[in-house]
C-alpha cells in the first residue's frame, strides 16, 4: 500500500477547494490534474523544475503584482495569457490559495457561472 505523500494532501485539498465551485470540474490534462469552468482551465496542479506548484490563471496587474513575490513564477507556455504559477514548497497559506483560485476561476467562468457563485451556489 503505497503512503499519503505531502502532494496527496495538497491534491486532496485543491480538489476540495475547487470542486465547491459552481460547475467545476477536474480532468486529467498532459497527466496533471486540472480543474475547469466549463471548458477553461482555472487551476493546475504540476511542477515546475522539479517542484510542486499550483498554476492560476489571473488578471494582468495580478500577475504583475504577483510575479514580484519569490513564491510565484511565469508558467511555461502560458505566461502571455495570464498564468502565474505558485510554488509549494515550504509552509502554505490555504486562506490565500483558495483566494486565488476563486479569482482564477472568475477568470474564466461564464457569467452565469460567476452568478452562482456570487448567490453562493
Amino acid at each position: 500500500m503505497k503512503r499519503p505523500t505531502r502532494a496527496d494532501g495538497i491534491l486532496a485539498r485543491l480538489r476540495k477547494i475547487c470542486r465547491a465551485l459552481p460547475e467545476a470540474r477536474e480532468i486529467e490534462s498532459f497527466g496533471r490534474p486540472t480543474f475547469r469552468a466549463g471548458v477553461k482551465p482555472f487551476a493546475v496542479l504540476e511542477e515546475y523544475r522539479g517542484e510542486s506548484c499550483l498554476s492560476l490563471r489571473v488578471s494582468p496587474s495580478d500577475q504583475k503584482a504577483l510575479l514580484h513575490d519569490s513564491r510565484f513564477v511565469s508558467t511555461p507556455y502560458v505566461a502571455q495569457f495570464g498564468w502565474v504559477s505558485l510554488l509549494l514548497a515550504g509552509p502554505l497559506d490555504w486562506g490565500e490559495i483558495e483566494d486565488l483560485i476563486v479569482s482564477s476561476y472568475r477568470e474564466v467562468a461564464a457569467k452565469r457561472l460567476i452568478a452562482a457563485l456570487d448567490r453562493g451556489a
